[in-house]
């Protein structure tokens, strides 16, 4: 996966880290709506995803998600990336890439730059 653009590696906890949960043998299942096919981002293992990223990855995560825990997400999704930083944003909620947007901003020009 190296071929990413270097924006590419600045990834949001909100998006990237998610629930790792047993799923079926697979490692997915389909969506529990009647009828649909498509996979569901949390019913859905990306462990080996992240394993394979050979790149450096910032996980941004506030330490008052209510929506995604942290254990089960960016502290777990740090420990299977290579190159993977993990920054807590003291009173980031769910939504703060919006509600923290000049923390998140300065985080992510911080990365960028190293």
């Amino acid at each position: 996966m190296t071929s990413v653009g270097a924006w590419s590696t600045i990834v949001r906890s909100s998006i990237a880290t998610l629930p790792f949960r047993s799923m079926a043998t697979t490692g997915r299942m389909r969506s529990r709506r009647k009828g649909s096919s498509s996979l569901s981002v949390s019913e859905t293992d990306f462990a080996n995803d992240l394993r394979e990223i050979d790149i450096p990855v910032l996980l941004l995560h506030g330490d008052v998600d209510q929506i995604v825990p942290i254990d089960d997400s960016a502290k777990k999704s740090v420990k299977l990336l290579k190159r993977g930083t993990l920054k807590v944003i003291p009173g980031g909620a769910h939504g703060m890439a919006t509600t923290m947007a000049d923390r998140i901003n300065q985080e992510l020009l911080e990365f960028a730059k190293a």
